[in-house]
């Protein structure tokens, strides 16, 4: 509302980005260009993931108190002002499970069934995308399907350079051709090419066991690190949390601790 010179502000956040405080602070489309807000986070993306948290908090956990409406509205605006599609979509995603399961879906039900509809959904991004002849057709802040493309092709690209041996222990993203090729915006892809498909396994393995015993047990608790835990895979298609500590404590180690309380009061209840 105190803006008096838009020109400035982009400037002092290209200023920002070049000298490394700020990654991608700008969403560019066909209807121009957008700041997205990211707080005191390095990128837009973290901000909004974090966000995104807390509502699962709200929404998911079994907290009733004054001002929660209130601070469910703010968080949605600061989500919002992120103009970040993946958080947006982390946000939908599980937002859909919470729903689905506080109606009395069982969790099992729904773990299959998104387990299932992901094999369909890829399956049909895969032929539509093969269909389209151009992807600058839909190029909005929302719908830019040039982003889908890259984030789908970037697949074939990277695995035509692992021979076997670098395809069961990787080799080294970070420390090697990370640095000077394309980046990976998909955590699977990069746990591929720097750990290999054996530490993939175990990683996605440890994913599964967490959802299974979430939904086998009944309780807030297990049901919070349920709804926690099932956006973890689908930030990890859309973007690379994996490297990022906060996001890894919030949506791995501390639903494991979650389950870990639920089991504790299970035993000696």
């Amino acid at each position: 509302l105190l803006m008096v010179d838009i020109n400035r502000v982009f400037d002092f956040y290209t200023k920002l980005t070049e000298l490394q405080v700020l990654v991608n602070p700008f969403q560019t489309s066909d209807e121009g260009i957008a700041l997205r807000f990211s707080g005191i986070f390095k990128s837009a993306l973290n901000f909004g993931l974090l966000t995104s948290f807390c509502l699962f908090l709200l929404l998911g956990g079994r907290y009733n108190f004054r001002g929660k409406r209130v601070i469910t509205f703010v968080l949605l605006l600061l989500l919002a002002s992120t103009i970040n599609r993946n958080a947006w979509l982390t946000f939908i995603f599980i937002g859909s499970v919470i729903f689905f399961v506080r109606i009395g879906v069982r969790k099992e039900y729904v773990l299959w069934s998104i387990f299932l509809g992901s094999i369909f959904v890829i399956l049909i991004l895969l032929l539509f995308l093969n269909s389209v002849n151009t992807f600058e057709k839909s190029d909005s802040i929302i719908f830019k399907l040039s982003t889908l493309y890259s984030r789908i092709a970037i697949w074939s690209y990277w695995l035509s350079t692992l021979d076997f041996a670098s395809a069961l222990h990787g080799h080294g993203v970070v420390a090697g051709i990370g640095e000077k090729h394309l980046l990976i915006d998909n955590g699977f892809l990069y746990l591929v090419l720097n750990s290999g498909l054996v530490s993939m396994s175990i990683f996605i393995i440890c994913i599964f066991l967490l959802l299974k015993k979430a939904a086998c047990l009944r309780g807030s608790d297990s049901d919070l690190a349920f709804f926690i835990v099932m956006g973890l895979p689908f930030t990890m298609i859309l973007n690379n949390v994996v490297l990022d500590p906060m996001l890894m404590h919030l949506m791995f180690f501390y639903p494991v601790a979650l389950l870990n309380k639920e089991l504790m009061n299970e035993k000696y209840a």
